[in-house]
């Protein structure tokens, strides 16, 4: 028996699909992967890195974003998000199809996974 074969989205329909549902999804080459939810220590871990970053980046002109920023980079193709991002100077932002995809962090960082 064969299986079907995956079907692939367009950019547009990708970015449809975020700007129009609850949940948050990525794009990678033509396929979309729902993101699961993170547990209590991952956003813990998540939370105290975001306030490190914070306290250690104010008064230095940057910005610390948390998990629902989009992220478009050429080393984290094509369309994401991560646990957190940062971007020293003018935010630069790339409007499509009604979404915002941070375009220059200097910092993306994730949380891999968290242990009791």
């Amino acid at each position: 028996m064969a299986s079907e074969p995956k079907r692939r989205y367009t950019l547009e329909e990708y970015l449809e699909l975020e700007r129009t549902s609850e949940e948050k999804y990525e794009f990678w080459n033509g396929e979309i992967f729902a993101m699961s939810g993170g547990s209590r220590n991952h956003d813990e871990v998540t939370g105290n890195v975001y306030s490190w970053l914070v306290n250690q980046l104010q008064g230095k002109g940057c910005r610390v974003y948390t998990a629902g920023m989009q992220i478009k980079t050429s080393a984290a193709l094509p369309y994401r998000y991560s646990d957190g991002s940062v971007v020293c100077g003018p935010v630069e932002l790339e409007k499509f199809n009604g979404c915002d995809l941070l375009v220059n962090p200097i910092l993306i960082y994730e949380v891999l996974s968290t242990h009791n």
